[in-house]
């Protein structure tokens, strides 16, 4: 859609809640989340950032551990584009644990599948496939194929790295020119 009607309803969507309560609170953390997510798909991190910072805020005074954790993760993503990987590892880590510990699977597995992807980026094979592991196993109770493919690249780029070409799946022993 239209990224600037979906602003321009979120903005009239946090205006309509501006309650104290603890139902506005929560309904203005959620459009929070959810203009964060539209800026930061439209590229607008900073933006993004602060949507998502004022909805975890807001999240943790009401005790939405939930929503609190999707909106770490989504800052963890940010800072991964960013290339702020320190804040990136801290967000998603934050996010990752809070989410395997409400049984959020979904979300769970697909933040754990960013933090393999940053561990990648850092050279930690060995935490790579410790989280590639975790993100498989929650993907898979939650029947959420989306994240189960990014598992299989990383991890045979892993193998690739370490020289075990024979034990990568297919697709990355394929990629690889040295393969007969």
């Amino acid at each position: 859609g239209d990224p600037t009607r979906a602003r321009d309803a979120l903005e009239l969507g946090l205006h309509a809640c501006a309650g104290s309560d603890r139902t506005a609170r929560h309904r203005r953390a959620r459009l929070l989340l959810t203009a964060g997510s539209v800026d930061q798909a439209d590229g607008l991190h900073e933006r993004a950032l602060s949507q998502h910072t004022r909805a975890r805020e807001l999240a943790l005074e009401i005790g939405e551990v939930h929503l609190a954790a999707s909106a770490s993760a989504n800052c963890g993503t940010i800072a991964l584009d960013r290339g702020d990987l320190g804040a990136a590892q801290r967000e998603l880590r934050t996010a990752g644990a809070a989410l395997i510990a409400l049984g959020r699977d979904r979300d769970a597995g697909r933040t754990l599948a960013n933090l393999a992807n940053l561990s990648s980026l850092i050279g930690d094979e060995d935490a790579v496939a410790l989280q590639l592991d975790a993100a498989h196993a929650a993907a898979t109770r939650a029947g959420d194929a989306h994240c189960l493919g990014p598992r299989s690249l990383l991890g045979g780029d892993v193998e690739l790295r370490r020289g075990l070409v024979a034990q990568a799946p297919p697709s990355a022993a394929a990629r690889d020119p040295s393969s007969p």
